[in-house]
This record gives structure tokens, C-alpha cells and sequence, in this order.
């Protein structure tokens, strides 16, 4: 593959380590998608995984989003539709992995680079400057296509969902903490031990019912009248 390497260790951690072999940053493009199918139809049939993290191997970048010059192209309602049932097909392959997946950030991770963190179980991130997460693309006039306007509503709730999506919000790994959007943040120092914990504590049931117990509880207003938040 020329843009995603693919390792299993010893102790059943799989890491997908996306490194772009021409550009200095990661993007979902359509041959890069097509190679993670192609991986994670692959990873669907191994037994001896455990977990399977994401990981990016471009300093201070995760994944960008897709490729503006592929979405520039899209001059058909069914060439926009093909593109989003593309990634919404593959990114859903992920969710629907038999083993726990985590997105390790380090970096940006915007538009359809965060839409696959989404679709991971778990997310670890940095205080790195460059950590940016957000869905941003409504500023150029493009909406999420790829799942993670439904992911992230489930993740954090209607009304912050609406803002961090209408409002292009791009946040760091703090703030991302503190909204709920990952699971943890760390400074980058430290980010390879806590790595190590969180797979631990990952495959432990009970601490994985910790990390999952502080997730959002959708309100009464999001269940029963969403009509008054939109």
C-alpha cells in the first residue's frame, strides 16, 4: 500500500499508521479510502487482534479531511452521492470492527479525518499546538457526508454538536476533552504511555465501562423535543 502501513505486535495491538507517500499531510482521498478498505477487510477476518489503533505518522498532522481537488471534481449530483456513500461505507467499517479501535491523535484531525475518529470507539489526543478538531468544511459550502454529523450528535448531544458543526469550530485537544469529543488528552510527552494505558484499560471491562460511563446522556430536550433546539 502506498499511503497506509499495517502492523500487528505481539500482544494483539494492530496499528493502521497513515503516512501519504507524495503529500506532507494525510488526506482521505479516494485511493487511500480504497486501501483501507481493502485493509480493514483484512483486519475483519484476523483473529488474533485484540484492538487496532489509527495512528498518523506525519508530525503534527492526523488527517486533514479529503482531498478538495477530488471534491472539486464532483460536478454531478451522482458523482457526490457515489463519493459519500464511498466513505460513508468504509468509515462504517470501521465502527462495525468485532475489536475495540482507538484514534490516536497528534495533530489535525479535520472534516472527514475526524469523521473516522468518530467511527472509532475510543479517541486519545495531545496538547499539541497543531491539534485541531473540528468539522470545518461547511465554511467552504460542503456538509459532513461521511457519517460523523450522526456519529458526533451521539457522542456529545444535539445542541453542541449544532454549534461545533454550524459554526466550523475548530478546537484543540483541551477543549476537545472537555466537550467529550475524545476520550482523553495528554501532553505530547506522554502521549506513547498513555497510549499504553488506555489499551489497557481498553480491554479491561470494567475500566472500559469507566471511560464509557463519563459519555453524554442525551437530555430530555434532545429526546423528546430536538424541534426546539434546531
Amino acid at each position: 500500500m502506498n499511503n497506509i502501513n499495517f502492523t500487528i505486535h505481539d500482544n494483539g495491538v494492530g496499528v493502521i499508521l497513515f503516512d501519504n507517500s507524495t503529500l506532507d499531510v494525510n488526506l482521505l482521498s479516494e485511493e487511500v479510502l480504497l486501501e483501507l478498505e481493502h485493509l480493514l477487510e483484512e483486519i475483519s477476518q484476523n483473529s488474533e487482534l485484540k484492538i487496532v489503533l489509527f495512528k498518523s505518522a506525519k508530525k503534527g498532522i492526523f488527517i486533514a479531511g479529503a482531498d478538495i481537488k477530488e471534491i472539486k471534481a464532483l460536478d454531478t449530483r451522482e458523482k457526490a452521492l457515489d463519493k459519500v456513500r464511498q466513505g460513508r461505507r468504509i468509515l462504517s467499517f470501521i465502527a462495525t470492527l468485532k475489536v475495540p479501535t482507538l484514534a490516536v491523535i497528534d495533530g489535525a484531525a479535520l472534516g472527514g479525518g475526524f469523521e473516522l475518529a468518530l467511527a472509532c470507539d475510543f479517541r486519545l489526543t495531545t496538547e499539541n499546538p497543531k491539534t485541531k478538531i473540528g468539522l470545518p468544511e461547511v465554511s467552504l459550502g460542503v456538509m459532513p457526508g461521511f457519517g460523523g454529523t450522526l456519529r458526533l450528535r451521539n457522542l456529545i448531544g444535539l445542541q453542541k454538536a449544532l454549534e461545533l458543526i454550524l459554526g466550523s469550530k475548530q478546537l484543540n485537544g483541551k477543549k476537545a476533552e472537555h466537550l467529550g469529543l475524545v476520550d482523553a488528552c495528554v501532553p505530547s510527552g506522554y502521549l506513547d504511555f498513555k497510549e499504553q494505558q488506555m489499551i489497557l484499560d481498553i480491554l479491561d471491562d470494567k475500566k472500559r465501562q469507566k471511560i464509557l460511563s463519563k459519555r453524554h446522556v442525551p437530555t430530555l430536550l434532545e429526546r423528546f423535543l430536538p424541534s426546539l433546539i434546531f
